[in-house]
C-alpha cells in the first residue's frame, strides 16, 4: 500500500468500517498488499477503540439513580454475631479457678501468675485469653487476661473452697 504503518492502516480501516471483524480486516489489507495477522489487528483495535463506560444505563440515560444504603445499616457489612456460649468448655475453664485454689489458697492472684500456673503460658497468649474469658463467663472467676488480678467468683469459691 503506502509507507503507512500496519497499525495506522488498521486504524484507518476501522474508521471506515467500525463493525468489521479482524478476519475481514486482515483479508482486506492483504488484498491491498499488506500481510497482517488477525491477532495484531485485535491488539491495535483494543488499544484504539475507546472503552465503554462502566456506568449503568440509568446513569447514561439520565434515569433515576439507585438509592444508596446507609453505611451503618446492618445489611451493608458482614459481622459475626457474638456466640451465646464461651469459647472453651467448662472442663477447660476449671483449670483457672483450680490453679488459684491449689497454688494461691483461693486468694486473688496476679494474672501473669495465673496464666503460668494454670496453662503454663504467658498472660498475652490466646489460649489463656479464651480460657480466662470462659472461666469468667461460667461464673467461676472475676477478671480476665486484661485485668491486674483474677479472683474466684462466689461459684468458684463454692466449688473449690468447700472441697477438701
Amino acid at each position: 500500500m503506502t509507507d503507512m504503518s500496519k497499525a495506522q492502516q488498521v486504524r484507518d480501516y476501522l474508521a471506515k468500517h467500525p463493525k468489521a471483524t479482524s478476519k475481514e480486516i486482515a483479508k482486506a489489507l492483504s488484498a491491498s498488499g499488506t500481510e497482517i495477522h488477525e491477532g495484531y489487528i485485535s491488539t491495535v483495535r483494543a488499544r484504539t477503540v475507546p472503552k465503554k463506560s462502566k456506568r449503568t444505563k440509568a446513569h447514561e440515560t439520565g434515569g433515576e439513580k439507585r438509592e444508596k444504603k446507609p453505611e451503618n445499616d446492618a445489611t451493608t457489612r458482614r459481622t459475626r454475631s457474638p456466640r451465646p456460649y464461651p469459647a472453651r468448655t467448662l472442663e477447660e475453664a476449671l483449670a483457672i479457678p483450680q490453679a488459684i485454689r491449689e497454688q494461691n489458697n483461693g486468694n486473688p492472684w496476679d494474672t501473669e501468675m495465673v496464666a503460668q500456673a494454670s496453662l503454663s503460658v504467658k498472660r498475652n497468649n490466646n489460649k489463656f485469653f479464651y480460657t480466662a474469658a470462659a472461666a469468667r463467663d461460667y461464673g467461676l472467676t472475676i477478671g480476665t487476661r486484661d485485668t491486674e488480678k483474677i479472683e474466684l467468683a462466689p461459684l468458684g469459691r463454692d466449688l473449690f473452697l468447700c472441697r477438701r
